[in-house]
């Protein structure tokens, strides 16, 4: 544990640094957001507080820091699998905060609940992962083309289910019942969009605990979709 708390101190002076600046993931979205949407914060002070209670739940679990950061043979070492899905998802996964952000202010109360639940959970996973980053002294945004990491899959210039500029501006202006159904589509869309990328971390990824959250966002993922649908269905 005393490697642990070194660590956390580290980690604490690494992450403040990146309070006093956007985090990159955020700035690509900031520059495709309404100017309405650009002064909001993507969940900074979930991202410290996921961050820290990472590294405090790993070393009590056994999970040492040095071992990740020397890369012991306790724990396999990340690999391009590991970084490539920690980036791509962050920033995918960012974009979805953004998005329920809206409709938890702009939507009526059921989609208003769903939406707060989202940003929740996002934000958190954005935040161990992009801890997972600055353990594995790895960049926050991938210098290749979005899911270059994947085998076999799309290698486009955006990743699936990303809104665009457009979709954005329209749920930003809309309230109410339009709130509801352009948010219900597009997060369907969203949640759609990322299940390959779960699925092949899930499958590939180098270290356990990339592999049991790409099982967990894949499953939580598919879940939301069912009750999105369900929404729409129900709100015509």
């Amino acid at each position: 544990m005393v490697h642990v708390a070194a660590e956390v101190r580290r980690q604490e002076r690494a992450v403040g640094q990146l309070q006093r600046r956007r985090l990159p993931g955020a700035q690509v979205h900031q520059q495709r957001l309404p100017a309405e949407v650009k002064g909001q914060k993507v969940g900074l002070p979930i991202l410290l507080a996921a961050v820290l209670a990472a590294l405090v739940v790993a070393g009590t679990a056994g999970w040492s820091l040095r071992a990740v950061t020397e890369g012991a043979p306790e724990e396999a070492a990340p690999s391009s699998v590991d970084v490539g899905f920690a980036q791509d998802m962050s920033v995918h996964h960012e974009q979805g905060v953004l998005m329920a952000q809206v409709a938890a202010r702009q939507c009526t109360g059921v989609v208003r609940a769903l939406a707060g639940g989202i940003v929740q959970a996002q934000s958190q996973e954005v935040g161990t992962m992009r801890g997972w980053l600055v353990l594995w002294r790895e960049p926050q945004l991938a210098s290749a083309a979005p899911m270059g990491w994947m085998d076999g899959h799309h290698h486009g210039s955006t990743m699936p289910g990303m809104a665009t500029t457009k979709q954005l501006e329209d749920l930003q202006s809309s309230t109410g019942r339009a709130c509801d159904r352009r948010f219900l589509t597009l997060m369907t869309a969203h949640h759609e969009g990322a299940l390959g990328m779960a699925g092949e971390a899930a499958r590939r990824a180098g270290t356990s605990d990339v592999r049991q959250l790409g099982r967990r966002i894949a499953r939580e993922q598919a879940q939301e979709i069912v009750e999105l649908r369900g929404l729409q269905q129900t709100l015509g």
